[in-house]
């Protein structure tokens, strides 16, 4: 079972503003959801959470200086939730940009 959580609007507002047949969209945003937004839409961020936790390892072997400087920040993985969850698009203002 699926559940909205606040930002998937931003995902669905993107899809609307580059298919403007209704039903074409929610196929697309259906597919959307089941490929990349499983864990977000589960009944809390729990498993999304978990799959955080791979970031400063992963960051730590490709990008060594971001990864000091989130460590010094004593940020958390979890910093990038809000981004996976709009795929930035709260972010990014260009609409051709955030439309790719």
């Amino acid at each position: 079972q699926l559940h909205y959580y606040q930002g998937f609007h931003n995902i669905a507002a993107i899809v609307l503003m580059n298919v403007k047949n209704a039903s074409l969209a929610t196929c697309i945003l259906q597919r959307i959801v089941s490929l990349f937004f499983r864990d977000a839409m589960r009944s809390d961020f729990s498993d999304l959470k978990e799959a955080t936790k791979i970031l400063f390892p992963l960051l730590k072997i490709v990008d060594r200086e971001i990864f000091h400087f989130l460590l010094d920040a004593e940020m958390e993985p979890s910093v990038v939730t809000s981004y996976l969850i709009t795929w930035f698009s709260h972010e990014i203002k260009n609409e051709q940009v955030i439309s790719r």
